[in-house]
């Protein structure tokens, strides 16, 4: 199967694992070793990537879209004749995730309390719960020795999780912690225990990634499906209350009193995230959808009208919440797309986009 991958190759080097054919259009600038993918500068619209298709002869039989917490750069997607998968992470701070969303045959969505959102539709969609996962490319379990306690890696004081910081120093007048950003994997392998908070009680990467390097795994008690997948007490540690620092610190101190009970958890979750919640498993739990598809593939053709006026509402949020993130150069874009999303969508691409040369 030939496969379009956008914005994150999360899923597309599990795709190609599986024996598909994966070309991958890419924003981002950092060196790797993926083969046949693009990196692009600009936004693509809907002639951008039909120039695309026949400059590098790529018919894809679907394309995958996955967000990665940045504005949407792919657009034009609904006019495609092929399947078309969007998967879904942060909804609770991208308001235009749901009308971006009507543009994609089926929509995954990653946080359990946010796929309701998704279900508002006038016509066939599939929408469907998608927990995240971990690549094994990037979490896995080369421990020699576990010589920190508990350790946290992440961003402190984005502007999304300002109580983050709070948390974190008030942990640490309890219990001693490591806490760090940047490179996550060779500090979990090393870790006892990994902390894990979140924004807004969305289960996270960092759930999955901190189990695959062989960590014992202590989070909050959010309800985005965290029991449905893990159970705490037996693959992770027992849940504290969500913000409680002391309740969080009492729990990892007992437990590192339980030496035998702990290594049991760790390695009870690593064993489950292999098992179920790998890369390769969600790129296999994609593939056995894309064939449901073909009677919303039609049904999506011909809702032109509604996934217009959804598209429209969806670049003006982006322009709303981003003004100060976006040059002026992506706000005349995003602000002329709204527009021209109400005319009609064949159109789009035509005179937004800058010459295609170069791509």
């Amino acid at each position: 199967m030939k496969i379009l991958a956008l914005e994150s190759d999360f899923l597309a080097s599990a795709f190609r694992e599986l024996g598909h054919e994966v070309f991958y259009i890419r924003w981002d600038s950092v060196p790797d070793e993926r083969e046949n993918f693009l990196q692009i500068n600009r936004p693509l619209f809907y002639r951008d990537l039909i120039y695309l298709f026949e400059k590098y002869s790529f018919q894809p039989d679907f394309v995958f879209w996955h967000d990665v917490g940045n504005i949407p750069r792919a657009w034009g997607l609904e006019a495609l004749e092929c399947p078309t998968v969007g998967f879904f992470i942060d909804t609770y701070c991208n308001p235009w995730h749901v009308p971006y969303s009507y543009g994609f045959d089926c929509s995954l969505v990653a946080q359990k309390n946010a796929v309701p959102f998704f279900h508002e539709s006038d016509y066939l969609k599939l929408n469907k719960w998608f927990p995240l996962f971990y690549n094994k490319r990037r979490a896995f379990n080369d421990s020699t020795v576990r010589d920190i306690p508990v350790c946290f890696v992440g961003t402190v004081g984005n502007k999304q999780n300002l109580p983050r910081k709070q948390f974190l120093d008030k942990f640490a007048r309890f219990c001693p912690i490591l806490v760090k950003q940047g490179a996550y994997q060779p500090l979990f392998a090393r870790s006892k225990i990994i902390l894990n908070q979140s924004a807004a009680g969305e289960l996270n990467f960092r759930t999955f990634e901190a189990a695959a390097c062989g960590a014992a795994v202590l989070t909050e008690d959010c309800d985005n499906g965290l029991c449905d997948l893990f159970t705490p007490g037996e693959n992770i540690l027992p849940t504290y209350e969500r913000g409680n620092a002391q309740h969080a610190a009492e729990i990892a101190l007992e437990m590192l009193g339980n030496e035998k009970k702990l290594l049991e958890i760790a390695h009870e979750g690593e064993l489950l995230v292999n098992e179920k919640h790998s890369a390769l498993a969600r790129a296999q739990e994609v593939l056995d959808l894309v064939g449901e598809l073909s009677e919303s593939v039609q049904k999506r053709l011909a809702s032109g009208d509604l996934i217009r006026r959804k598209l429209s509402l969806a670049s003006m949020f982006i322009c709303g919440e981003s003004q100060t993130a976006m040059s002026p150069q992506l706000i005349q874009h995003y602000n002329e797309m709204a527009r021209t999303y109400q005319e009609r969508w064949d159109k789009v691409g035509s005179f937004l986009s800058p010459p295609v040369h170069p791509l």
